[in-house]
């Protein structure tokens, strides 16, 4: 197994490409779809995009994947540079996370993502509703290049689940966990966030309508509803 360093840029070896299987496409898309195209593999990618998780952790956040199969998923991406196993003091546990290059993955993925919030079944027909996925939901509907002059944190809460949300230099991330000295603290249940997140109704409809609480100076509001972009 290919050990990658979590700062390091470097990909697959030589022998890690030839024994996989390929389009054999001189395509960046079917290279891409090379190494994240097989089932699973992108959704491990969505679940380590909100921060490090312990292998049972990832197991349940996928049910019906198997241990077997998750585990080869997971040395697949390690082989591949996109994801990094590291001993996590703190927890006193291996966790999974995603290397540099596995977080250009996810920005990538982030468009497509959007794409599919327009067919999202509603909440009270969809089987597995979590906050994670719609914390994911809500940051694909981000526009980084509003966050330019912003440099500031966010706390979402959904339910009893915080989120980080952190605009900085053209970029805008969520993680999960509290935020330190956040701007703003915005709290609400699945179903607003589901809302919000595919554009059935603005922050200032959910507000105006008491299904969402958001504590902070005008201002910080403001900036933090122009970093969300309209659905198409």
């Amino acid at each position: 197994m290919q050990v990658v360093n979590r700062k390091s840029g470097s990909g697959p070896s030589l022998g890690t490409v030839a024994s996989r299987r390929t389009y054999d496409q001189l395509c960046g898309l079917a290279t891409a779809l090379d190494v994240v195209g097989e089932r699973w593999t992108m959704l491990i990618v969505r679940d380590l995009a909100l921060g490090p998780l312990r292998y049972g952790e990832i197991l349940r956040g996928l049910p019906g994947i198997g241990e077997g199969l998750l585990a080869q998923r997971l040395r697949h991406l390690e082989a591949e540079g996109v994801v990094h196993r590291r001993f996590d003091a703190d927890q006193g546990a291996v966790v999974y996370e995603l290397t540099d290059d596995g977080e250009r993955l996810w920005r990538s993925l982030i468009p497509l993502a959007g794409w599919g919030i327009r067919r999202i079944a509603p909440v009270e027909r969809a089987t597995d509703v979590r906050a994670d996925h719609l914390a994911l939901v809500l940051a694909a509907r981000f526009d980084g290049t509003k966050s330019v002059d912003i440099h500031e944190t966010y706390e979402l809460r959904v339910g009893d689940t915080p989120y980080t949300i952190t605009a900085e230099v053209g970029r805008v991330t969520v993680e999960r966990g509290d935020a330190d000295d956040a701007a703003v603290h915005i709290a609400l249940d699945v179903e607003t966030l589901m809302d919000i997140g595919v554009g059935r109704v603005t922050i200032e409809q959910a507000r105006a309508e008491g299904r969402t609480k958001i504590e902070g100076d005008e201002a910080a509001i403001a900036r933090y509803s122009r970093l969300l972009k309209r659905a198409a």
